[in-house]
């Protein structure tokens, strides 16, 4: 219990530096002019003369600029939606604590402004006192075995594992009523399903998720569950394309440790269940999250093994038209002090031969869809949040350009990066 509370004093005294300096006018207000922005339905540039921005919310578009609110020229420029890490881990450890704040005002920065954390612990997360992306908390899910994985121990703090409120342990005697009370009284935006779940138990959880409008996503493969299931089952995004082979396999593993890092390497990507798989996950708008520089190495001009089949099946998936969403699973270089979502993107577009417009609508649009927030997330349109990026180069004609930001607007307000990463 003490290491839990030094874990909170350290989370508020180290948010105490990492605050942005913003320019901006006192009522709020901004225009932004001479807009090339993306419209994120088409994948197209447009052009605006103004685009007005008040108290955080894109107030209107068109010839008319707001009176008296600053003026931000940006002829020359591209704007975008604020880019979405769907998959990050903020407090999986102790160490974690000391530099949070520290990247999550990096990661902003650096054009992220939304972020999904996947099963952190989520009271420590909430006490976070810093500048940066919007977080939006999961519940994690798993079979009871699961949960001796040393990983969850601080995740759970201060509780025992699997009975953080945060947190459910699906045993032989499930209980959808029990389950449905805890995730509702858990005050989190989503569901995880990680591990150790059969397919019967995954219908009945997904059933839950859909009646209450909660997203759901998953691992690809949730031992013994293989991604047709959680398919079949309407679970809405499937996460880590390395998991996606277990779709090939006669029999899975009943549990997530005893599984090979990377089965089946000789099952062909494209082989008739893969195609199956995808024309199932268009149809019915199940996103892809891939993960894909989890394991790719800049330093090593041959792609690995598991790379190249990862990127044969993104690219059957791209063909079936599978919309991708793109999360990291480690967010932030802290070397670099960058957010790895360019780095996602990088090797998705450049390594895999992906559209460039298939990967940044899943870092915005789709990225929004598969956190519920379609309607105020993830456009650049009336009524929607203004978490913004201005780049200085096109990122649809080379994906590399996203790290060419110029400014990051984030609820309206321009955060200047001259000022701030010192």
């Amino acid at each position: 219990m003490k290491s839990f509370k030094n874990s909170m004093v350290t989370l508020i005294m180290f948010a105490q530096v990492f605050f942005v300096a913003y320019a901006n006018n006192e009522n709020g207000q901004i225009t932004l002019a001479n807009v090339q922005y993306l419209d994120t339905t088409s994948m197209k540039f447009r052009h605006v003369k103004f685009l007005n921005l008040d108290s955080g919310i894109i107030h209107s578009m068109g010839e008319k600029r707001l009176h008296g609110s600053e003026l931000l020229d940006l002829s020359g420029k591209f704007l975008t939606p604020g880019l979405i890490d769907t998959h990050v881990h903020l407090l999986m450890s102790e160490s974690d604590t000391k530099r949070v704040p520290e990247a999550l005002n990096d990661v902003l920065l650096d054009g992220v402004t939304s972020v999904r954390d996947m099963a952190g612990n989520n009271q420590l997360i909430s006490d976070i006192q810093a500048e940066g992306p919007d977080i939006y908390q999961s519940f994690l899910v798993a079979g009871k075995s699961f949960f001796t994985d040393p990983r969850v121990k601080f995740a759970s703090m201060p509780y025992q594992p699997g009975e953080a409120p945060w947190q459910y342990q699906v045993g032989s005697d499930f209980n959808h009523k029990d389950f449905e009370l805890k995730l509702k009284n858990s005050h989190t935006h989503g569901i995880k399903l990680y591990a150790n779940i059969a397919p019967l138990h995954i219908k009945k959880i997904t059933e839950v998720a859909r009646n209450h409008q909660i997203p759901i996503y998953s691992h690809a493969t949730v031992f013994p569950s293989k991604p047709s299931d959680l398919v079949n089952a309407g679970v809405e995004t499937l996460v880590h394309a390395a998991l996606l082979p277990w779709e090939g396999s006669r029999k899975v593993k009943e549990q997530y440790h005893s599984r090979p890092r990377f089965p089946n390497e000789h099952v062909d990507p494209r082989a008739p269940q893969f195609e199956e798989l995808f024309a199932d996950m268009a149809q019915k708008g199940i996103f892809l999250e891939p993960t894909i520089s989890l394991f790719h190495s800049e330093n090593n001009s041959q792609p690995t093994r598991i790379t190249q089949w990862v990127c044969e099946s993104l690219r059957l998936a791209e063909e079936k038209k599978v919309p991708l969403v793109i999360g990291t699973d480690n967010m932030i270089n802290h070397d670099q002090r960058t957010s790895n979502i360019h780095k996602e993107m990088s090797v998705l577009v450049n390594t895999c031969g992906l559209n460039a417009t298939t990967v940044l609508r899943g870092a915005t649009l789709n990225g929004a869809i598969s956190l519920g927030l379609e309607n105020s997330l993830g456009k650049i349109s009336v009524g929607y949040k203004a978490d913004m990026v201005v780049f200085d180069e096109n990122p649809l004609k080379d994906i590399s350009q996203t790290k060419s930001i110029h400014v990051v607007i984030k609820e309206g307000r321009i955060l200047k990066l001259s000022d701030s990463k010192i």
